[in-house]
């Protein structure tokens, strides 16, 4: 008798345990700023995305600043228009952690918002972070990823991730290497010259390909994405003799903002 009651209360003292555990309250972390970024719903960027056809068959880009990509200063080639914008702000939920994250959507100038793939970014006390991407009501993928840390290192690369599609879904990768290559570096825009810090991301290209996209992102503090080029590089150097080929995929260039 005594040992079905012990039985009975284990049994209740067990229950009750995992009720608890059951109620416990996920951990809230809390959002900030981040100099190079400044974000609220409602915030947008405006681009005109250019495509110079500018690149090389024998030897794989060397890059010193922006000049090194060989522009024309007249920006004289087919464009189209973009919006990046703060669209909304969205809790995520990983690991028994919540992540206050701002939806940030990059849409054609003539298209409406949530048009294109949605990407979460959650702005932490030690930096800003992916948190996924979403094609709205289709597809989602959520995932925590290092984009920009509070305190950016010179030249030296930090973890960081990517969002792309690979083997035809949307998914969360690892790049090749992140890091600032430079903090003070003057470039001219459409709308004035800005002093910015470059980003450089290596990462492999989406969808089975062999090649690499490497990305220069221009950020000026407190005012945001003033510049990214894209490149499609084989950087070479596995074949004697090969130098490898670089060519620009697009370049965005900043014409208006608004973040007040």
């Amino acid at each position: 008798m005594f040992l079905s009651k012990l039985i009975i209360l284990v049994l209740i003292i067990t229950l009750f345990q995992n009720c608890n555990e059951n109620l416990v309250a996920p951990i809230r972390k809390k959002s900030t700023s981040h100099f190079l970024l400044p974000v609220k719903k409602g915030y947008y960027w405006e681009y005109k995305r250019l495509t110079p056809n500018i690149g090389s068959v024998d030897t794989a880009l060397i890059y010193k600043n922006f000049s090194s990509f060989g522009i024309s200063s007249n920006y004289n080639t087919p464009s189209r228009y973009f919006r990046w914008e703060v669209v909304d702000s969205i809790d995520i939920y990983l690991n028994g952690i919540i992540y206050p994250s701002f939806v940030f959507d990059f849409y054609f100038y003539d298209q409406n918002k949530y048009s294109n793939y949605n990407k979460p970014y959650w702005f932490g006390e030690d930096g800003i972070y992916h948190m996924g991407i979403f094609e709205k009501g289709i597809d989602t993928v959520f995932s925590k990823g290092l984009y920009i840390p509070a305190s950016i290192p010179l030249n030296r690369p930090w973890n960081g991730s990517a969002v792309l599609r690979y083997d035809g879904k949307l998914t969360s990768k690892n790049v090749r290497e992140r890091k600032c290559i430079s903090k003070s570096e003057i470039i001219e825009t459409l709308i004035g010259k800005y002093n910015c810090y470059v980003i450089y991301t290596r990462e492999d290209e989406a969808d089975d390909y062999t090649l690499y996209i490497d990305s220069y992102e221009y950020f000026t503090p407190n005012i945001g994405l003033v510049c990214k080029v894209e490149i499609e590089i084989d950087p070479g150097g596995e074949i004697p003799g090969y130098h490898g080929w670089w060519r620009i995929r697009y370049i965005y260039m900043m014409f208006n903002y608004s973040i007040n």
